[in-house]
């Protein structure tokens, strides 16, 4: 049986996966949050207290109790670390642009998404996506020069029919590494705990990771191996015993 995945052909060889998706984060995370306080507005000042009696003190005078902390703040992770007295090491902050295509192009018949050393889209919702750039600068201003980058990604036989670059929209986000690229999951001392650096490895993996430190907080049996939770230690490149 003949499968016509892609169109046009492209001279590249891949690897096909027929169970393939597309997450869109922004529904999945409000998914995921439906039912769960949520409180905005809040810019944190400090976090005080020991497991089991955190405060959490915001600039406006607020405060908020909880037995455990979780401390989930993307690129403005570190600065949020720093409030606690705490130095995980040497991080680096850039910014992905994203280029958002109209449906107007000859690649919005593109059925499946490609993943080289960018990644194409179908039609999402009218729009198709190209990403993504690596700025180390941490620009997070949208520019023509992003959207060549991304342009410049993609296979040579799609190019063409990707349009006029100066009709196409985007938008740029911060990412936080650390040195090995991976995440930072589990805890940081008793009763506080991290998940961050997921813009490297590990964004799509973010709802795993999450519910894995969940269990450490709850006291149940690891989902992942050992090997794994001590790669994503925390505190992984200042104690060599992990």
């Amino acid at each position: 049986m003949k499968y016509r995945f892609l169109w046009p052909p492209v001279k590249s060889g891949g690897l096909l996966f027929l169970d393939r998706g597309l997450i869109q984060t922004q529904n999945l995370s409000g998914q995921l949050a439906e039912g769960v306080e949520r409180i905005y507005g809040a810019q944190l000042h400090a976090i005080s207290g020991e497991e089991g009696a955190w405060i959490a003190h915001c600039m406006d005078g607020r405060t908020f109790m909880a037995d455990h902390v979780v401390l989930c703040a993307g690129a403005d992770f570190p600065e949020l670390v720093e409030l606690i007295g705490y130095d995980l090491g040497v991080y680096q902050v850039t910014s992905g642009q994203l280029s958002i295509l109209p449906k107007t192009t000859e690649l919005a018949a593109l059925q499946i998404a490609l993943n080289y050393s960018g990644y194409t889209t179908p039609l999402i919702e009218g729009q198709q996506y190209l990403g993504a750039g690596f700025d180390p600068t941490a620009d997070t201003a949208v520019s023509q020069k992003g959207h060549l980058h991304n342009l410049e990604l993609m296979p040579v036989e799609l190019r063409e029919l990707a349009g006029q670059p100066s009709e196409w929209q985007g938008r740029t986000s911060r990412r936080l590494a650390y040195p090995d690229r991976l995440p930072l999951a589990g805890k940081i001392t008793p009763g506080l705990s991290v998940v961050s650096a997921l813009g490297a490895r590990g964004l799509t993996l973010a709802r795993l990771i999450g519910k894995s430190v969940a269990h450490e907080i709850a006291g149940r049996p690891s989902i992942l191996p050992y090997q794994i939770m001590m790669a994503l230690h925390p505190q992984r490149f200042f104690d060599k015993a992990l």
